[in-house]
């Protein structure tokens, strides 16, 4: 018999504290290796003996995507997410006695991408640079997408999303707070995070309540309040941050939430009632805040961009078919004090580590979900649960996408969060199939 529901949260919560801490505070880091190990083989015999289910354990995953706090163990930066979906996929495997169920035509294609991105490190100035990356993209594009793809019930997907949510919301709570004690007028930081990776979480998570608001259109009262009081509290966190990025990223999976939920007509409503918010706190709660986000000289992050711009697209010449090779390109600016291996758009990182040949695979991969996406939409238009969740899915996973047209691609946590909402949208077609098959 099941644990009772509150004596499973307090399990998994006790577990997943008593991991991440010392994988934030220790100082021997492999250390932590035990820990996990010991994570793993407690959630084995609670599951062999019918405890707890798979999928309870797999509902804190998406919100751990929102610590990208790492440390670095052989040489890899592993964060909390890297480590527990590390746990969820060994279970899985065990629990599935090997009959994977994978989205076959998703990982044809991720695979191709994956193979020539490992084919890029034989003509690569340092191979050894593109290890830690091509490590990083199997995690995402496969191990995330399948852990995601094999959750049995929309029930649990929720589940996943209001534990993201309610993460988000202590972040955005404590960031609206700080800003307030603190009377901060710049770029947020707290508690670690890098105000680009606070605004992902918090940017993310909007379209994801949005969406939750629509899906539970007739429950209670208490509900659409806590809902609302979530977003009211992420959307002030988000401004706090100045993360421009996540908020274009945000104000996209808005548009696109209510494109595939077919509410094209309150597109236009939700662009103005976003430009009176954004207008109410520019020019009267922080007037500073138009001028910290365009400030273009020779010293800001958006002058920067230029530079990047000019240094990628030079070396992009170089090799423009098959290009330096994953991992391998980097740049730095002394006079900032700037350096790093992303040229802040992930089409041109693309370009100039795989070139061409590269780019193709990768926007094959991109199309593919999208028209994914589109098809669910199609065939889930008589049912509002399926057609919302696809929405939401769609949409989380286009707010990650358009932030990184600006930022850096590939980080711990968002980018995990990214490639688990294109696992949960693939997902939506295997549910509907077992539904139809028990039926």
């Amino acid at each position: 018999m099941l644990l009772t529901m509150n004596r499973m949260y307090i399990l998994i919560l006790i577990l997943l504290v008593g991991t991440s801490i010392p994988l934030i505070t220790m100082s021997e880091h492999y250390a932590v290796l035990l820990i996990y190990a010991l994570f793993t083989l407690i959630s084995f015999v609670l599951i062999s003996k019918k405890k707890l289910q798979f999928e309870h354990f797999i509902m804190a995953l998406l919100a751990s995507s929102a610590i990208p706090h790492s440390v670095t163990l052989g040489g890899l930066n592993v964060s909390i997410s890297d480590a527990y979906i590390a746990v969820m996929v060994v279970l899985l495997v065990i629990f599935s006695k090997f009959e994977l169920s994978i989205p076959k035509t998703y990982f044809v294609i991720t695979i191709t991408y994956l193979a020539f991105c490992a084919l890029s490190l034989a003509w690569a100035n340092d191979f050894t640079n593109g290890l830690a990356r091509l490590i990083q993209l199997i995690e995402f594009m496969l191990i995330t997408v399948y852990v995601f793809y094999n959750i049995r019930s929309t029930k649990f997907l929720k589940t996943m999303m209001n534990w993201y949510i309610g993460l988000a919301t202590v972040l955005g709570a404590i960031a609206v707070g700080y800003s307030l004690a603190q009377h901060v007028t710049g770029p947020l930081y707290i508690l670690g995070f890098h105000k680009n990776a606070l605004g992902s979480v918090l940017g993310t998570s909007i379209p994801l309540i949005y969406g939750l608001l629509l899906l539970n259109k007739d429950c209670s009262k208490k509900v659409k309040l806590t809902y609302l009081f979530c977003l009211f509290i992420t959307v002030f966190g988000l401004l706090m941050t100045m993360s421009r990025g996540a908020f274009l990223g945000s104000i996209a999976a808005i548009i696109v939430l209510l494109y595939f939920t077919n509410k094209t007509k309150q597109i236009l409503g939700i662009l103005g009632l976003i430009a009176v918010c954004f207008g109410l706190y520019a020019f009267i709660l922080s007037p500073s805040y138009l001028e910290s986000v365009t400030r273009f000289d020779e010293y800001s992050s958006a002058y920067s961009r230029v530079i990047i711009y000019d240094d990628v697209t030079s070396k992009i010449k170089e090799h423009p078919y098959i290009g330096h090779g994953v991992g391998n390109y980097f740049i730095s600016i002394p006079q900032i004090n700037f350096s790093q291996d992303d040229p802040n758009n992930i089409f041109l990182l693309n370009l100039v580590e795989l070139g061409v040949v590269g780019l193709v695979f990768f926007v094959l991969m991109i199309l593919y979900i999208v028209g994914v996406a589109f098809k669910n939409k199609r065939e889930f238009k008589q049912n509002h649960e399926l057609l919302t969740l696809n929405a939401i899915f769609i949409a989380g996973f286009v707010a990650r996408f358009v932030h990184i047209q600006v930022d850096v691609s590939w980080v711990r946590g968002p980018g995990l969060f990214m490639f688990a909402m294109v696992g949960m949208l693939l997902s939506l077609r295997k549910i509907v199939k077992n539904i139809k098959q028990g039926s």
